[in-house]
């Protein structure tokens, strides 16, 4: 294939994906898709106002959707610092919140953002604990001004995982050297 076939490839594509992109779909799909994902989805405004929160935000927060609607991000993920100084969003270490930075890039550029890494210490059960997750933002025009809906996937069982896995292997590596030093 040459240049001009491969430009005249895309073209077609781009137009097949706007074609798609503008079509009609019956809201109610669109509600019970993310409804029953089972990944945290939650919906927020430019102002960091929790909108909407699916299914599976409820059963992990352990929160009615009703007492997630209107919060901010940090207080509904309980946030650390959601509960200091000045709260959710206006403390220094915000700053450098990789959830806070993500919808305020999309807000920004209109990029989404797709399976970024991040770590957030929230409170459970009364004690600071790290969550380490898997984020996609992705910008959604509505009708009362855009939205993000921002997916999270929980990803901290995988890391206490493989962190005991490391250990185990550094234990083993240890005592195989220990061994390989005392009995030569």
């Amino acid at each position: 294939m040459d240049g001009t076939e491969d430009i005249r490839s895309d073209l077609a594509l781009e137009g097949y994906c706007k074609a798609q992109a503008e079509s009609t779909v019956d809201p109610g799909i669109l509600n019970s898709i993310f409804d029953d994902l089972p990944l945290i989805m939650v919906l927020i405004d430019e102002d960091g106002i929790i909108k909407n929160v699916n299914r599976a935000a409820t059963v992990k927060l352990g929160k009615d959707k009703k007492d997630c609607v209107g919060l901010l991000g940090g207080e509904i993920f309980q946030c650390i610092n959601s509960f200091s100084g000045e709260g959710c969003g206006k403390n220094i270490e915000c700053l450098e919140c990789v959830v806070r930075r993500s919808i305020l890039h999309t807000f920004k550029t209109g990029e989404n953002i797709y399976k970024k890494e991040g770590e957030l210490d929230i409170i459970d059960n009364g004690q600071p604990t790290p969550i380490h997750f898997l984020i996609s933002t992705i910008l959604i025009q509505g009708e009362n001004g855009p939205n993000v809906s921002l997916v999270v996937d929980d990803i901290s069982e995988i890391k206490r995982t493989n962190e005991i896995i490391k250990r185990k292997l550094e234990i083993e590596g240890s005592i195989a050297h220990f061994f390989d030093v005392h009995l030569q």
